[in-house]
């Protein structure tokens, strides 16, 4: 829905400035990305973009800032989170103590890979992990051109971290 809002503000010709007001820690890489391309078509639409921190901007959060023209933080905004993680719940003892069974049918390598009640094959654990890796090099990628960074500079304070503002705007 903020991606639309963003998108309409975009269209607008009365409209010369958008601030995108973030207070989130984070969330969904496929929210974040929608929201920052949608920020990206307002600046390719000749509108300035400001985003403006909360008390907190982290991952997600950040994600979505970094193609902003302009990014205002407080001094003690918790910002950065620049990581990925992820992980499938295996849930089979409890089903168990309850009496739920399961039946499937599957084709393919990873085809189960998303059930809650099995641990995870070792292929099945190597492809959600290149999964993350590549949601991490997106991430990192959006940040170097985002705020026109280095690509090393970007993975050396990368990482999971969370910077408080002034520290965020001294890296």
């Amino acid at each position: 829905h903020i991606s639309s809002l963003i998108d309409e503000a975009a269209k607008d010709e009365n409209i010369k400035v958008i601030i995108l007001r973030i207070n989130s820690p984070g969330g969904s890489p496929t929210a974040s990305e929608t929201i920052r391309r949608a920020v990206v078509e307002a600046r390719r639409e000749g509108k300035y973009v400001i985003a403006s921190m909360g008390d907190v901007a982290a991952s997600g959060g950040y994600w979505i800032a970094v193609n902003a023209n302009q990014i205002i933080a407080s001094d003690v905004t918790i910002t950065g989170s620049i990581g990925v993680y992820g992980g499938v719940p295996n849930i089979k003892g409890l089903l168990d103590k309850i009496g739920v069974n399961f039946d499937h049918v599957a084709y393919g390598d990873n085809a189960g890979m998303w059930s809650l009640n099995k641990p995870l094959s070792e292929g099945e654990r190597k492809r959600l992990s290149l999964m993350m890796d590549n949601v991490y090099n997106a991430f990192t990628q959006r940040v170097a051109e985002g705020r026109m960074m280095n690509a090393d500079a970007v993975e050396n304070m990368a990482q999971g971290r969370a910077w408080r503002g002034d520290d965020a705007k001294q890296n």
